[in-house]
């Protein structure tokens, strides 16, 4: 879903003309950028994951949260070993005055697999261009949502309308979740 389908479908779901909502862009992005934190720290979080090689030193691996995640970590999920074709889950790490991730001294490809923060848009994001990072199973949330708040303070029975729908839809899409499996291999946990 790209940021114009998020705009055009607050169009049908609020019934506004196009020169209303070219008109509001400023406060339809402030909306669209509100539901979306909402939804991606409540409802199901943006992922994504980040790769370091190391070998074994004998020092400690420290590496700067704000370099390894570009400045988008919200928190840790996990983090998985690969080594001598062996896959470790639940790899011990650390956190030092949250700016830096301490990982074991231990060689292998470590994946780190972290939560992050939405993008937040502004009037110079190419809304035909954009792609949204909510995922695919909740991104229908964002428009109904960012409708919600669009209209919450000038139509309120419009708005209390889409607050139902969003709760409606938010239940049901998380009654059909499923947790992706991942591929079958040797697991060893701990270190």
């Amino acid at each position: 879903m790209i940021l114009q389908d998020v705009f055009d479908e607050i169009k049908n779901l609020t019934g506004k003309e196009d020169d209303e909502i070219d008109d509001d862009e400023s406060k339809i992005l402030d909306a669209i950028n509100r539901a979306q934190k909402i939804i991606a720290t409540t409802v199901f979080p943006i992922r994504n994951s980040v790769t370091v090689t190391q070998e074994m030193s004998g020092a400690v691996h420290q590496h700067d949260l704000s370099t390894l995640f570009s400045g988008k970590y919200m928190g840790i999920d996990k983090i998985v070993r690969i080594h001598d074709e062996k896959y470790y889950a639940d790899v011990g790490y650390a956190l030092e005055g949250g700016k830096y991730l301490v990982l074991p001294d231990l060689p292998g490809t470590f994946t780190i697999y972290y939560s992050m923060k939405p993008t937040k848009y502004t009037a110079d994001t190419n809304k035909e261009t954009t792609e949204i990072e909510l995922s695919e199973n909740v991104s229908t949330l964002l428009p109904i949502y960012a409708a919600y708040f669009y209209q919450l303070n000038d139509d309120n029975e419009l708005a209390t309308a889409l607050q139902n729908y969003y709760e409606d839809v938010k239940k049901e899409i998380l009654s059909h979740m499923d947790e992706a499996k991942a591929p079958e291999r040797e697991i060893i946990y701990g270190l």
